[in-house]
């Protein structure tokens, strides 16, 4: 699923920014432990979950979405 949303989605770019987060210690235990099991670092995750929503999407795609789709 998260090679599928790296697939389906556009490019970032080369710029960044860094956010400060605060979450509940047992959530980022746990976004942790599935990062690892993926073989990601809790970045890597979390960039990959944020590219997967659709606000991120792009307008080219979700085009070719659709028309694939039949919408």
């Amino acid at each position: 699923m998260l090679q599928e949303a790296d697939q389906l989605h556009c490019e970032c770019g080369t710029e960044v920014t860094e956010l400060s987060l605060l979450v509940p210690q047992a959530q980022a235990e746990m976004l942790e432990r599935k990062a690892q099991r993926h073989g990601m670092t809790l970045g890597q995750l979390l960039r990959r979950m944020i590219s997967s929503h659709p606000v991120c999407r792009c307008p080219e795609v979700d085009a070719e979405i659709a028309q694939i789709s039949g919408r």
